[in-house]
């Protein structure tokens, strides 16, 4: 089974939007793919489910307690990666290379990713990048 990170963006809206692709993805982990985390992305997703514009616009599907039980489920659902590579690969936006470097530590097969910085590489290290629903289409015919 492959392994997959999902990028921050992604995370951020599966826990805003219950029924899109991103949820249709992390409702198939475990089932098609395991689904592989850093310390790193879940703290990022936290601060950006905290942030001032994301409770004005989501605030009925991230309340503290919504936050606290979305995070605790996905430490539950994920591999947890211990991630001691450091990377500067992304100048333009240097929050993506932990999150390359989670796939890299994790043995990622890809990133799952709505960011155009990890998008337009394509590949690294032999680790594919992925919008939402490419892998989603990708997963879904491995298991058909």
């Amino acid at each position: 089974m492959i392994g997959a990170v999902l990028d921050t963006n992604v995370l951020v809206n599966v826990a805003i939007k219950a029924d899109g692709i991103a949820a249709q993805i992390l409702a198939l982990a475990e089932e098609r793919f395991i689904l592989l985390t850093s310390k790193f992305i879940l703290e990022e997703t936290s601060g950006v489910l905290a942030r001032k514009h994301t409770q004005a616009r989501y605030r009925q599907r991230t309340t503290a307690s919504q936050r606290h039980g979305f995070l605790q489920n996905l430490r539950e659902a994920a591999v947890l990666v211990n991630v001691k590579t450091k990377l500067s690969v992304i100048g333009k936006d240097s929050k993506d290379n932990p999150v390359l470097a989670c796939a890299i530590d994790g043995d990622a097969s890809c990133v799952v990713t709505g960011d155009w910085h990890l998008l337009e590489l394509g590949t690294y290290r032999g680790i594919q990048m992925l919008a939402p629903a490419q892998f989603l289409r990708m997963i879904q015919e491995v298991g058909a």
